[in-house]
């Protein structure tokens, strides 16, 4: 990361230049993205931030159909 714009415009000069760099960088991000953000990582922060919202049981739909609709 830049520690100020001026930085930030250099690295994205230097990576639109430099074609080995731009992919490493690519590859580290998507791995970065891949080990930080699975479906298990999202559905414990999720359910981190629901709890205190709620006293019941959050379940997460994992392909059924939902429940029908009854007013």
């Amino acid at each position: 990361m830049a520690p100020d714009a001026a930085g930030l415009i250099a690295a994205i000069g230097t990576l639109s230049q430099d074609a080995g760099a731009s992919k490493a960088h690519v590859a580290a991000g998507r791995a970065l993205l891949r080990a930080g953000f699975t479906a298990k990582a999202v559905e414990s922060a999720l359910a981190k931030a629901i709890a205190p919202m709620t006293s019941s049981v959050v379940t997460i739909n994992r392909g059924e159909p939902p429940e029908p609709f009854e007013p």
